[in-house]
């Protein structure tokens, strides 16, 4: 197949796949959440990712990319801006967009303001819920921060590494010396990125395995002079049991097939849960580590976004449970303020959602003020009447207060959320739209690194 031809089968794929997105979007009613990132390739050259996500009619959450561009310098925010709203046009989604995803930086900031004022007016609640931060993002700049002060401790477990990977040669010698130790040289030595904690947590994690083949491989090299002492293996031991649940967080949560809205909200309270206990450490390194990683917690997330609050309540396992248990550890006298915060988030969005659906058309139940007579005339009907008020007296209650008041469902493995909603959806008509958009919002803008095998991020 010649290039030619090779190239006007992919735009014909292209065009037939773009086309189809798009009737889809058509079909649904649900709104649509973005994830944008910038890259950079191998040539220098930058590029946007758009990827939207939504939920269609059956329940089924889908993330497509958008556009794949070449965004020409300065990487500011008006060009940025520029790109993603023309992209949203062409897809037809600016009435119907429900959040936008970004890494946390300046940047963005002003990016996000921009496209907010241009559809404030066609945003959920006026755009209280329109700019996510990305979790993994702030994720890494709090741990970040904590590996900071005490990056001292394991300096000459990173010169080690550094030394043993600075050539073929020392690789080779170095798997050499654990195959005279019998240690099976599975994960090769890799050294870290100072701006990924999560490549510092494998560092140490790897390192940790070989610690007995640096002293073997110093003992055959005399210009290996940075040997970590046991107090160095004793703090990166500490500090890799420590980060371990951080690491599986945003492993867990870098997964793009199931909808994560309603997971971050306790994974985000166990977070700073764990940051408190730290402070009370025995090891003084763990303490120091902790309030600093705090400081920058409380930066970002001072309160916890209520986007996500709302996302657990919406999950039948925790409804209001879930924000009562972690707010009370969290803000102790303060927690019942923080959960009427959530509750009145929620009743916002239902009184918006009832004002959509009555625009366009949903059909309202309504009792009928017609008297049948063929009944009546049978004798009296008391004991219906009782039957009917008190009937009547329990569809009062509003559909958030009938969701929180029934029965919480059992927190079964692989419990899926959007099945249940699909089935309940009937039961709970306003409830079950906001879910539909809610849930499929984005935490993560990583999801965008599955499209992408070289060059890097921003």
């Amino acid at each position: 197949m010649s290039r030619n031809t090779l190239k006007s089968e992919i735009f014909k794929l292209y065009n037939f796949e773009r086309d189809k997105t798009k009737k889809l979007l058509e079909s649904i009613e649900s709104r649509v959440a973005i994830t944008t990132d910038m890259w950079t390739s191998s040539t220098k050259m930058g590029y946007m990712v758009v990827t939207m996500h939504f939920i269609d009619k059956s329940w089924v959450l889908h993330s497509r990319i958008m556009r794949f561009i070449h965004v020409l310098s300065p990487h500011d925010a008006e060009s940025l801006s520029d790109q993603l709203v023309k992209c949203l046009f062409d897809w037809n989604v600016d009435r119907k967009l429900s959040a936008i995803a970004v890494d946390n930086c300046s940047t963005n900031d002003s990016m996000i303001d921009k496209i907010k004022n241009k559809f404030s007016d066609k945003l959920l609640l006026g755009g209280k819920f329109f700019h996510m931060r990305c979790c993994a993002h702030i994720l890494n700049l709090v741990v970040r921060d904590g590996l900071k002060v005490i990056t001292d401790g394991i300096e000459k477990i990173r010169d080690s590494v550094c030394f043993w990977t600075a050539s073929s040669k020392r690789i080779e010698a170095f798997e050499y010396a654990a195959n005279q130790l019998k240690i099976k040289y599975a994960k090769k030595l890799v050294l870290d990125c100072p701006t990924r904690w999560n490549s510092t947590y494998f560092m140490l994690s790897v390192a940790l395995i070989y610690k007995d083949v640096f002293v073997h491989a110093q003992q055959r090299d005399p210009h290996y002079k940075c040997l970590p002492e046991e107090s160095d293996w004793q703090l990166a031991t500490i500090m890799v049991e420590h980060l371990q649940p951080f690491y599986k967080l945003t492993e867990f949560f870098s997964g793009t097939k199931y909808p994560t809205a309603n997971l971050v909200f306790p994974m985000i309270c166990k977070m700073r849960e764990t940051m408190n206990r730290w402070v009370s450490s025995p090891h003084i390194e763990i303490q120091t580590m902790a309030r600093s990683m705090i400081a920058k917690f409380e930066k970002y997330w001072s309160d916890i976004p209520g986007v996500m609050a709302v996302a657990a309540v919406l999950d039948p396992r925790y409804k209001m449970l879930r924000v009562e248990f972690h707010f009370g550890r969290l803000y102790g006298f303060n927690a019942d303020r923080q959960r009427d915060k959530v509750h009145g988030l929620l009743k916002e969005l239902i009184t918006e959602y009832e004002s959509e659906a009555l625009l366009i058309g949903v059909e309202q139940v309504e009792e009928s003020s017609s008297f049948d007579y063929s009944i009546e005339v049978l004798g009296g009907d008391e004991e219906f009447e009782l039957y009917k008020s008190q009937a009547v007296s329990s569809s009062n209650k509003s559909e958030l207060e009938r969701y929180l008041g029934e029965q919480v469902e059992n927190n079964t493995p692989n419990f899926d959320i959007l099945s249940w909603w699909k089935v309940n959806k009937g039961k709970y008509l306003i409830l079950a739209k906001i879910a539909k958009d809610i849930l499929a919002n984005p935490v993560f803008t990583v999801a965008s690194e599955s499209a992408f095998s070289a060059g890097g991020r921003f």
